[in-house]
C-alpha cells in the first residue's frame, strides 16, 4: 500500500513523505523512527483520505474526556466481566450493548468480532488503529502472555484513572481564572461603550481641561463606538487564528515547546509529562514488558515531542548497553531526584515498582502545584480587573472633582 503523510520535522518544519507500508500504523513507526511527527496520513492508490491520525489520540473515539471515559469504563468491564468467569467473547458482546455511544460501540463490535475469530484482546485492540493507546495494548498483551489479564485490566483501570483526575483538575484549576480574564475585559468593554461617552458629553458642555488619562479614556470610548465594525472582526479574527493554530499540528508543537519555557507553568508541566511517562514506564516494566519494548510504547504514548524525543534517545542508548539513568540524565527535561530514583532501581533489580512509587508522589506533588498556582493567579486577576476598573473610574471622576473644587472657590 503506498501512502502519502504529513508531518512534523523536529524543527517544526511541515513535510510530506510517501512510504510503503502495510497499513497507517506501520508508516506511522516508520516515521516516527525518523524523527518526525505524523499529522495524516492519505492513501495514494484510491485517492480517497483516511481519517486524520494523531499520535495518542482516538479517530473515532473523540478525544481527551470522552475517551478516557471509555477506556476506563471498558478495561473496567472487561476486568469485572472475566474476574467472573465470563468467556472473553461474551463479555465484549455484553459490553457492545451496554455501550451507548454509536462510535465507541462501533469500536467494541470490531474488537468483539475480532475475538471471535480467533484474534486475542490486544490483538483485536491493535487493528482498531489509534482507539486504543499503544501502552494500553502493551500492558494487555503482557497480562495475556503471564496469565494475568484480570490484574492488568485492574491496573490500567488505575492508571487510566488517574490521567482523568489529573486532566479534570487542570480543568478545573484553569476555569476560574479564564472566566475572570473574559469578565475584567468585559467589563472594561462596557464601561468604554456606555459610561464614558456620557461622561464625555458632560466634558464637553463644561468647557473643562481634562487631564491626560480622561483624554484617553475619551480616545478609547470614541474609538470603540466609531469604528467598532472594524475592531470586531479583527478581534474575531484573532481569535479565530489562535484557535486555529492552537488546534493544528504544527500550532500544539509550538504551544508545547513553549509552555515548558514560561517561568513557574513551565516547571509544573515538566513534572507532568514526567510523571506521567514515570507511571507508563512503570506499569509497563512491571507487567513484565521489557526495557526496550515498554520505551517504545512510552514514546508514542509521551504526549509531546521533546519528551518522545528523550525517550527514543533513551531506547537508541539502553540497547547499546547504556543505563537508563545515564541517558535521561543527558536532558533537563527530567528532575535529578527522578533520575536518583531510576538508578537505585535499576541497582536493586525493581525498576517497576519504584517508578511506580515515584509517579504516586509525583501526581500528589503535582496536585499541590496545579492548586497553588490557581490559588496565585484567582488574586492577580482580581487586582487586575480592580486596576483597570479603577484606573477607568478615577480618569472618569478626577475631571468632576476638579470642577467641584473650582466651583466652590471664591
Amino acid at each position: 500500500m503506498r501512502l502519502a503523510c504529513e508531518a512534523i520535522d523536529s524543527g517544526g518544519q511541515a513535510v510530506t513523505e510517501t512510504v510503503d507500508a502495510a497499513g497507517p500504523n506501520e508508516a506511522m513507526e516508520m516515521l516516527r523512527r525518523r524523527g518526525l511527527f505524523v499529522v495524516k496520513v492519505k492513501e495514494l492508490a484510491e485517492g480517497k483520505q483516511l481519517a486524520s491520525i494523531t499520535p495518542g489520540k482516538a479517530s473515532g473515539l473523540g478525544s481527551g474526556t470522552k475517551r478516557l471515559r471509555f477506556l476506563i469504563s471498558f478495561a473496567r468491564q472487561v476486568q469485572v466481566l472475566i474476574s467472573t468467569g465470563t468467556p472473553l467473547a461474551q463479555a465484549l458482546a455484553a459490553i457492545e450493548r451496554q455501550t451507548p455511544d454509536p462510535a465507541q460501540r462501533a469500536v467494541v463490535h470490531n474488537v468483539h468480532q475480532s475475538v471471535e475469530q480467533g484474534a486475542s484482546l490486544s490483538e483485536a485492540m491493535r487493528q482498531e488503529g489509534d482507539s486504543f493507546d499503544p501502552v494500553m495494548i502493551g500492558v494487555v498483551e503482557a497480562g495475556e502472555a503471564s496469565g494475568t489479564l484480570e490484574n492488568m485490566m485492574s491496573r490500567l483501570v488505575v492508571m487510566l484513572r488517574k490521567q482523568l483526575q489529573l486532566r479534570r483538575m487542570i480543568i478545573g484549576a484553569l476555569t476560574y481564572p479564564l472566566l475572570l480574564i473574559v469578565l475584567s475585559f468585559a467589563v472594561v468593554i462596557l464601561m468604554l461603550v456606555f459610561v464614558v461617552p456620557r461622561f464625555g458629553l458632560m466634558f464637553s458642555s463644561l468647557d473643562a481641561e481634562l487631564p491626560p488619562t480622561t483624554k484617553v479614556m475619551l480616545f478609547l470610548s470614541d474609538g470603540l463606538r466609531t469604528y467598532w465594525w472594524i475592531i470586531a472582526p479583527l478581534f474575531a479574527a484573532f481569535l479565530g487564528g489562535g484557535a486555529w493554530m492552537a488546534l493544528s499540528a504544527k500550532g500544539k508543537l509550538l504551544l508545547n515547546d513553549w509552555l515548558l519555557l514560561v517561568p513557574k507553568i513551565g516547571g509544573i508541566a515538566r513534572e507532568l509529562i514526567s510523571a506521567r511517562i514515570m507511571r507508563l514506564l512503570g506499569l509497563l516494566l512491571d507487567s513484565n514488558v521489557s526495557m526496550l519494548e515498554a520505551l517504545n510504547l512510552v514514546r508514542g504514548a509521551a504526549g509531546h515531542r521533546q519528551y518522545a524525543d528523550m525517550v527514543e534517545r533513551a531506547t537508541h542508548q539502553v540497547s547499546n548497553g547504556e543505563s537508563l539513568s545515564s541517558t535521561f540524565e543527558q536532558s533537563n527535561l527530567v528532575g535529578p531526584s527522578v533520575i536518583e530514583a531510576i538508578r537505585n532501581g535499576e541497582e536493586s533489580g525493581q525498576l517497576g515498582p519504584l517508578l511506580l512509587n515515584v509517579s504516586e508522589f509525583m501526581d500528589e506533588e503535582n496536585e499541590i502545584r496545579v492548586k497553588g498556582l490557581s490559588a496565585l493567579i484567582e488574586p492577580l486577576i482580581l487586582i487586575g480587573l480592580g486596576l483597570m476598573v479603577g484606573i477607568v473610574a478615577i480618569s472618569i471622576f478626577i475631571p468632576l472633582f476638579d470642577l467641584t473644587a473650582a466651583g466652590g472657590g471664591p
